[in-house]
């Protein structure tokens, strides 16, 4: 957090949403100094959201799998940011790699490297061209693979295929879908 600080006078991180640690978050700021650089709107309206990504140049997500091995699976405030064409700087946690594509959709970090994910986060911050590209590649990938009428389709044709009794069909669209997945995996540096 200080090396984003010192790299742009400019540079404001909004931390919104509440949780258990708001408050830690909240002190860590004041012993950095960062009061006038952090914003801490709490819980936000979806409405707001938006408004909050149009003034954005990036997404952050720090997400850790914690001691007692609890997991997100993909959240959805990653894959909004990159459909409001936002590159994503996240960790490679849970769902998290198969959303953001390292080095075209954004920058993946391992869980608690925190200067990785600082280092990331300048080189966005400094280079709004490469802001723009990922952030188009980041909104045309949820467009192509996390779509609500991609879904919906792919359940209808299982559908079909089940009422016509047709298992090859079915197993073919299965073996399609874990391809898809795998090759989500193998794209994200897995």
């Amino acid at each position: 957090m200080p090396t984003i600080h010192l790299s742009s006078a400019s540079v404001r991180l909004v931390m919104a949403g509440h949780g258990e640690l708001l408050e830690t978050c909240r002190t860590l700021a004041g012993v950095y100094g960062l009061q006038q650089s952090v914003d801490f709107p709490g819980a936000v309206e979806h409405s707001q959201v938006h408004q909050l990504f149009q003034h954005a140049c990036c997404f952050a997500q720090h997400s850790l799998c914690p001691s007692y091995g609890d997991s997100e699976g993909t959240p959805n405030t990653v894959l909004e940011a990159c459909a409001a064409g936002l590159p994503v700087v996240a960790t490679r946690h849970a769902g998290i790699p198969d959303v953001v594509i390292h080095g075209q959709t954004g920058f993946l970090v391992e869980e608690r490297d925190v200067q990785s994910m600082a280092t990331a986060m300048v080189r966005l911050l400094s280079d709004a061209s490469l802001c723009r590209t990922m952030g188009a590649a980041a909104r045309q990938r949820v467009r192509d693979s996390f779509s609500s009428a991609g879904h919906l389709s792919r359940l209808m044709q299982a559908i079909d295929y089940g009422v016509r009794g047709d298992t090859t069909a079915i197993a073919s669209l299965a073996r399609d879908s874990l391809l898809i997945g795998q090759a989500l995996s193998f794209e994200a540096g897995h």
